[in-house]
């Protein structure tokens, strides 16, 4: 076991009688890794070369000499087996600015106040880093559960499509021109074309692109999974809300009526998941042993509430907990440091307001890293609604305006 902590406080200088300090702290705690040794190999090589030599007559003779190295090896660095481990830091280095007007008013403040150290991360995130996992294990997203759950109305689409395109090439081959376009773009004599475009628009989203994708992702699944070893190691990273880093400002000095100084800060937050597994249940990984998800398919709009609650996702991700066996490694990282600051003036501020002197000595960083064993895939108890940040794009926009389209009456 291995714990520890240090730390240090440094007064760097002092302004107008506030003092400004360097300070930082570091605690961690965890397994130790057990000693090993790096044996070293003796390898023998034989080199060959020509060099030409005088013989008694003096002509020169190509000879062929050898030459022998012996050099030690480093043998392969050992891989020991990973242990829990926990580290907390920060430092801090305080510096003052002045804002004002050049030869006028000016104001005197510092970097002196440690900035908020968030978590972004949350449960559909956990979701879905072992969606992501899933797809590493697997070779794709293909889940024969969702896809027999939409079977029949697949079938559904692909008869109706067939059926215009017989009515289309039947008219056009006739000569009935006006018809035959008409059948292609949704039947005679249509009073409401919009709800025509709108359900053309829901068979493209989900007909026929869930069908070619499923097409895809079957053939990547059934590839990956005959060609993968039966044991084998499988990582994934993911960001807090699936951005790799995450850029805030927030106010930090207040200026009165005249504005705030504020603080941009980068913030990197993000957990990586390796699965060592020893084995891996095929049937139950493409889905054919979850009737779970099967049920949630079927129930009317379920992919409407997808968009706000990922029960699809987890239901996904439970089933894959049941479809392996090893150990998992779940790392976490969250680190925020210190940009730069700005001014926000407001209209009150005088004209000319700037940074007479700005912190550029000024130093921020905080980080924590947490690194846990599992023997079971640590999937959450429940899903959870996602953040305002992660719901619908504008592509989910468009789609639900054509599912109002298509049930107004």
């Amino acid at each position: 076991m291995t714990t520890g902590n240090t730390s240090y406080n440094n007064l760097v200088k002092t302004v107008g009688g506030w003092p400004f300090y360097s300070y930082g702290r570091k605690v961690w705690s965890g397994g130790d890794t057990p000693a090993g040794s790096r044996p070293k190999e003796k390898v023998v090589k034989v080199y060959k070369f020509v060099r030409y030599v005088k013989n008694a007559a003096g002509v020169k003779i190509p000879t062929v000499f050898e030459a022998t190295r012996t050099r030690l090896k480093p043998g392969r660095l050992r891989n020991p087996a990973p242990n829990e481990y926990t580290v907390n830091g920060l430092d801090f280095e305080q510096d003052d600015f002045i804002v004002g007007v050049p030869g006028g008013i000016s104001y005197s403040g510092g970097l002196i106040n440690e900035l908020p150290f968030e978590t972004f991360w949350d449960s559909s995130d956990d979701v879905a880093i072992v969606s992501k996992l899933r797809n590493e294990i697997a070779g794709s997203d293909f889940n024969a559960a969702v896809t027999s759950a939409e079977m029949h109305k697949t079938m559904a689409m692909l008869a109706d499509n067939a059926k215009r395109m017989y009515k289309f090439y039947t008219n056009f081959r006739s000569g009935n021109i006006p018809r035959a376009v008409d059948e292609l773009f949704g039947g005679r004599k249509l009073r409401r074309p919009s709800k025509r475009a709108s359900q053309n628009w829901l068979e493209l989203q989900y007909g026929w692109m869930p069908l070619i994708k499923d097409v895809h992702s079957g053939a990547e699944f059934a590839a990956h999974t005959l060609n993968s070893p039966r044991v084998f190691r499988v990582s994934v990273t993911r960001g807090a809300l699936g951005s790799s880093s995450l850029v805030r400002d927030i106010p930090y000095w207040n200026l009165g009526s005249y504005g705030d100084v504020y603080v941009n800060m980068r913030h990197q937050e993000s957990k990586k998941l390796i699965a060592f597994l020893t084995e891996v249940d095929v049937p139950q990984l493409a889905g054919l042993q979850d009737p779970l998800s099967l049920a949630w398919e079927r129930l009317p709009l379920s992919y409407l509430a997808d968009w706000f609650v990922p029960v699809g996702s987890w239901l996904s991700a439970r089933s894959l907990a049941q479809s392996v066996t090893g150990t998992y490694v779940l790392c976490y990282r969250k680190r925020t440091r210190y940009n730069y600051c700005y001014l926000r003036l407001t209209s009150d501020a005088p004209s000319g307001m700037v940074f007479l002197k700005r912190p550029s000595s000024a130093n921020f960083v905080q980080y924590s890293f947490t690194r846990r064993i599992f023997t079971q895939l640590p999937v959450p108890i429940r899903p959870q609604a996602k953040p305002l940040a992660k719901i619908p794009s504008f592509a989910k926009a468009i789609t639900s305006l054509a599912l109002f389209a298509g049930i107004r009456r």
